[in-house]
């Protein structure tokens, strides 16, 4: 009797597990983009990621994807707020001993974040010589069997690296001289979409209205 009970139980809960309809899970799209804050260069999208939204079963959908923007614009947000947490040196240039080259939590799995990473390397030699065009700094067309010298220049946490990187290093392959290399001022945004297109994920967000950036000494510094 008993055994027959405990299979009863069993079958039971096993039709169940086979009809309850699953979560409802859809994701947003994200990514920084950079623009100079006179219009001419941008938006450039880096660091892309995505995150996603969970809703009970039988939820409506755009729930999910705006519990999924809000995530990734979570994420975006605190980065930025944290990034000298990030940054291996202190905002005296001395260096930074409590630096953490990892994201903040809110950008990880448990937050709903998906594939984030600011890591960037830039090859600035290769083994048959430089890049035709003297002025470039990260090469990007060397064959990968042709490297001699890659430099990193940013950890996956490090917003602060990463941008200026992007904007003296990595566009154009540093080779753009802007019209002053040591005061070029960018903006720094938040922007969240979807893929198919649903407005639910979009949104745009600055993170830094007027952000200066000295390239000559980025340059020097990281990129070569």
């Amino acid at each position: 009797m008993i055994k027959q009970t405990m299979a009863l139980f069993f079958t039971a809960g096993m039709l169940m597990s086979t009809t309850l309809p699953a979560d409802v899970v859809r994701r947003c799209d994200a990514q920084y983009m950079w623009q100079t804050t006179g219009g001419s260069i941008g938006p450039i999208p880096f660091g892309g990621f995505s995150a996603k939204g969970n809703c009970g079963s039988g939820a409506v959908a755009d729930r999910c994807r705006k519990r999924a923007r809000a995530a990734a614009v979570q994420c975006m947000k605190t980065q930025w707020e944290k990034r000298w947490r990030h940054h291996p040196r202190k905002p005296n240039g001395k260096p930074n001993g409590a630096f953490d080259a990892g994201p903040p939590e809110a950008c990880l799995g448990a937050a709903k974040v998906e594939n984030y990473s600011l890591s960037a390397s830039c090859v600035t030699e290769r083994k048959t010589g430089q890049h035709p065009n003297r002025d470039v700094i990260c090469d990007r067309d060397a064959h990968s069997n042709n490297i001699k010298k890659r430099i990193r220049l940013a950890t996956a946490g490090d917003i602060k690296s990463r941008l200026e990187a992007e904007v003296c290093c990595l566009y154009e392959q540093g080779a753009y001289q802007y019209p002053d290399n040591k005061n070029v001022h960018v903006r720094l945004i938040a922007r969240t979409k979807s893929s198919s297109g649903n407005p639910m994920c979009s949104s745009s967000d600055v993170l830094s209205s007027d952000y200066k950036i000295n390239c000559s000494k980025v340059r020097r510094r990281y990129c070569m």
